[in-house]
Formats: structure tokens, sequence, C-alpha cells
């Protein structure tokens, strides 16, 4: 930038200033949706808590039944039954950021039951996946920012 003459970067600046709040949104959109597939596949595939551990055993042998009529695994808990869940599971918007949550009451008191059930948190990220929605949103910005800059 050396190079530059005043006026040049007065107007690099001013092209700065004004894509700022895109990067922050953007790189916000790319986060979440890094942090959404990453709790995604540790809830619904592998049947992992927060704390990384094994949510336990469907406890209920009626719905053991109904899971076996319907093909579906009995070995641990993985909340996925019909796809529901997992399909209110979205990315949106609150307060002008974006943010992760359920699209459907009736999906919120389930998340909220199973977490009782089982004693631990299951919807709170991990470490590892908020490095990885950080990591994520951090290339995002340098990205977008070598492109506002150029």
């Amino acid at each position: 930038m050396a190079d530059l003459t005043p006026q040049q970067f007065s107007a690099k600046l001013q092209k700065l200033k004004k894509a700022l709040s895109e990067i922050r949104a953007r790189s916000e959109v790319v986060g979440i949706l890094q942090l959404n597939a990453d709790m995604q596949k540790r809830i619904f595939n592998q049947g992992l808590a927060s704390d990384g551990k094994p949510m336990g055993p469907y406890l209920s042998a009626g719905h053991k039944k109904r899971r076996s009529n319907m093909q579906r695994q009995i070995g641990y808990k993985d909340l996925e039954l019909t796809g529901a869940l997992r399909r209110s599971l979205v990315v949106g918007e609150s307060k002008g950021h974006s943010a992760l949550g359920f699209t459907v009451d009736r999906s919120r008191i389930i998340a909220i039951g199973q977490e009782q059930q089982i004693g631990r948190p299951i919807w709170r990220p991990t470490k590892t996946e908020l490095d990885r929605m950080l990591k994520a949103m951090i290339t995002q910005i340098n990205k977008d920012l070598k492109r506002a800059l150029s």
C-alpha cells in the first residue's frame, strides 16, 4: 500500500468501510453453517452429547419397537426418527445476527426434554465445533478482506 497516493488510500478505506458490514454478515453465515453441520453430525449421526460421550440407550421399550418397525437403529440414542427434529434445526437470523435454532416449537420442547432425560447438554456446541466455526469465519473474513482491498 506504500505505492498508493493519499487519494487512492482514502478510496480504498472507504471501499473497505462499506464492505465491513457485509464481511461480518457473510462470515457469520459461513461460521454458523459450519457449526450447524458439525452439531448435526455429532447429535444425529454419532449420537453424542456436548461432552463427547454417547447420549445413552433409548429407554422406552415402546419407542425402541417403533424405531425398529421403522427400520431405525436402536443400539444408541441418535434422535433421528423421522428427520423432523434435524430439519427443524436451521440457520436463521436473530437481532441482526446469524443464529442457530429450531423452527418448530415442538422440536425445541423435544430438545429440552432429551437434555433433561440424559442429564447433560446435547445442543451446546463443543469446543471443537466452536473452533471449527471460528476457523471458517476467519477464512471467510480473510477472503473477503483481500477482495475488498484489491
